[in-house]
């Protein structure tokens, strides 16, 4: 009777132990919301999205597909990829380095081209947790990032 006691308390604090465990890495998660934005005559959104970080801080993340190849060629990408990482510099300071393409496929009158227009824009910039930060890209196109514990 003693050893069934002692077993069910063990596996009581095993689980406690481990609940604990799960429910502080679900904490410790960090978010990154990526909004690209065109303001010319009329206000495109171009890609916006919330990523759910590894612990690592690893970025990896695509939406989208890749054209039918012919032949032996290889497929072309197109949607959204973004990669990158987020490493913490202090305490909610983070560095991020990150990629983002966008491919879009062209119609061709010629059954036998495939075009893929992409744009990519590389940055590396701080982030302050809980903090938007808001960045130029060029004519009336901005990037806006904020990191979330």
């Amino acid at each position: 009777m003693l050893a069934r006691i002692g077993f069910v308390a063990l596996t009581l604090l095993c689980g406690i132990s481990v609940g604990k465990e799960f429910l502080s890495n679900k904490l410790d998660a960090r978010c990154l919301s990526i909004r690209y934005v065109d303001e010319g005559e009329k206000t495109k959104v171009l890609a916006e999205q919330t990523l759910q970080l590894g612990n690592n801080g690893t970025i990896d993340f695509t939406a989208g597909g890749e054209t039918i190849p012919h032949d032996d060629e290889s497929a072309l990408r197109v949607g959204t990829q973004i990669t990158g990482n987020l490493t913490s510099i202090e305490n909610d300071l983070y560095r991020a380095s990150i990629t983002l393409t966008l491919g879009n496929q062209v119609e061709c009158i010629n059954a036998e081209t495939q075009i893929v227009r992409s744009e990519r824009l590389e940055l590396r910039t701080e982030l302050e947790v809980g903090r938007e930060t808001k960045i130029p890209c060029g004519g009336n196109r901005w990037i806006q990032l904020r990191v979330d514990n």
